[in-house]
């Protein structure tokens, strides 16, 4: 254990054991930059990211975003999906999907998401970081959607002892 009374900060060795169910670290920001896309393939958003202290820990991913889905065909429910995407140093990617829909008689709706999943990553001897963040897609190219739009997109990520 070490105090810096200068700084008030306290740096615990690698051998520091915390609880299961401890609040290890948190990383979180937020991003007002605006995108939409009407492709059926997944668009890359805001991320964020985070080296594990420890390597059996798991990462709870908060993602929260404003959303506006419209369409310009006939069907009056706009739809899309929303979803968390991971890459580590391999470029692995993986995602949890949240299915975005608004019944309504407006072609444009205003929606505020947010996507929460507990993930067990594969943490190697050496941690090393992994990026994750919110991804977005169409349900077919006469829907539209675009993020960040009317609020920042924020992600939290949070590492959790086991």
């Amino acid at each position: 254990l070490t105090v810096n009374v200068a700084n008030p900060t306290i740096t615990l060795g690698s051998n520091a054991t915390f609880p299961v169910g401890h609040i290890i670290q948190t990383v979180s920001s937020s991003s007002s930059a605006y995108g939409s896309t009407n492709s059926t393939t997944y668009q890359l958003g805001h991320r964020e990211t985070i080296t594990p202290l420890k390597t059996n820990s798991k990462i709870l991913i908060t993602i929260t975003s404003n959303i506006l889905l419209g369409i310009t065909g006939n069907s009056v429910q706009p739809r899309g999906f929303m979803a968390i995407f991971m890459t580590d140093n391999s470029n692995n990617l993986t995602y949890a999907q949240l299915r975005l829909s608004k019944n309504s008689v407006s072609y444009w709706r205003y929606t505020t998401e947010t996507l929460s999943v507990l993930h067990t990553p594969t943490i190697p001897a050496t941690p090393v970081a992994i990026v994750y963040g919110i991804m977005l897609k169409a349900h077919g190219s006469d829907h539209h959607i675009y993020f960040d739009d009317g609020g920042p997109c924020t992600v939290t990520l949070q590492e959790i002892a086991q």
